[in-house]
């Protein structure tokens, strides 16, 4: 009981915390930049980043941004300000994702190192979008009846409740939540049992699916990783195996999620695994080792690639 008390307490903390947030125009950039890499017209990043400012005041965030000066002026000071990331050449933003290979920090690339370092200014976007965005990757992943969406929804916050805020035991308000809010962009209507995508509303949807699919992604290619584990391993050996596996799908261009090269989105989900049981920790000599739980690892790496069907809330479950 006391336990539950203090989860509620610090969700609540850090809800508040987020409806505080205040965004520079730089994060909204960079989320439009990265669902468009390497590079990007000018005049297109304009008008995309004004309608996502659009979209982030709908769903209730707070934005810094400079009313007496035109947009483009706004977003050409941006890509100056960060001229280490992004660079204006002929009415044209370019990413710097330049590969020399002489320049390996903790075995990543420079491009990688650049794509990383855009990833953590768009996640300053995800508590914002999240709920609305979780039924939109649910509504990628279920048929449009409203309890297979919500069935799906609950799952995706059972396995990213180390990501995103998700207090469990309040899936069904932060489901209702983030539906009312694509119905407020006019992006979904709410039937009695199905839940329907408007004209206008895929242009929404595909945005915020790009948002959050990449930790979909990243989760099921660290399943991939572990499925090919066949013996106990340490936290040590976990991230620097899951980064060289990460790295050769990259270089051989089987994958494009960047996401999964993050420190963070392998240790929360090595977090997660291990809630999930699809991983065993082990306390051995003061030290902790773990092991994969084969059949819970494949079943969640075929629940998030939708080969194997979420189910309803009671058998959304691993």
């Amino acid at each position: 009981m006391h336990s539950n008390f203090v989860t509620e307490v610090a969700y609540k903390m850090q809800l508040l915390q987020i409806q505080n947030l205040v965004l520079s125009p730089w994060p909204l950039i960079v989320a439009v930049l990265l669902q468009n890499r390497p590079s990007m017209d000018f005049d297109a990043l304009v008008e995309k980043t004004l309608w996502l400012k659009g979209l982030t005041q709908a769903f209730w965030g707070f934005l810094t941004w400079p009313d007496n000066e035109p947009a483009e002026e706004v977003i050409q000071s941006s890509i100056l300000l960060y001229s280490n990331i992004a660079s204006l050449v002929k009415d044209w933003v370019i990413l710097k994702m330049e590969c020399r290979d002489s320049e390996l920090v903790d075995g990543l690339m420079s491009q990688h190192i650049t794509l990383l370092m855009c990833l953590a200014y768009r996640n300053q976007l995800l508590n914002i979008f999240v709920h609305p965005s979780l039924v939109a990757v649910a509504l990628q992943m279920t048929p449009v009846f409203k309890e297979d969406v919500y069935s799906c929804f609950r799952f995706l916050c059972s396995v990213f409740s180390d990501e995103f805020i998700c207090l469990p035991g309040n899936e069904r308000k932060d489901v209702e939540e983030g539906c009312y809010l694509l119905c407020k962009s006019e992006a979904i209507q709410v039937m009695t049992r199905d839940i329907l995508v408007t004209g206008k509303g895929n242009t929404v949807l595909e945005f915020l699916i790009g948002l959050f699919k990449p930790f979909v992604e990243s989760y099921q290619i660290i399943c991939k990783y572990l499925l090919n584990e066949e013996d106990y391993f340490t936290e040590k050996q976990y991230f620097i195996r899951v980064r060289k596996f990460t790295s050769q799908l990259l270089d051989q261009g089987v994958s494009q999620c960047y996401d999964v090269l993050s420190s963070d989105v392998q240790k929360n989900a090595l977090g997660a695994f291990v809630r999930l049981g699809v991983v065993e920790k082990k306390k051995v000599n003061n030290d902790y080792i773990f092991n994969v739980n084969e059949p819970a690892t494949t079943k969640l790496e075929e629940m998030s690639g939708c080969k194997t069907p979420v189910g309803k809330p009671a058998t959304a479950k691993l």
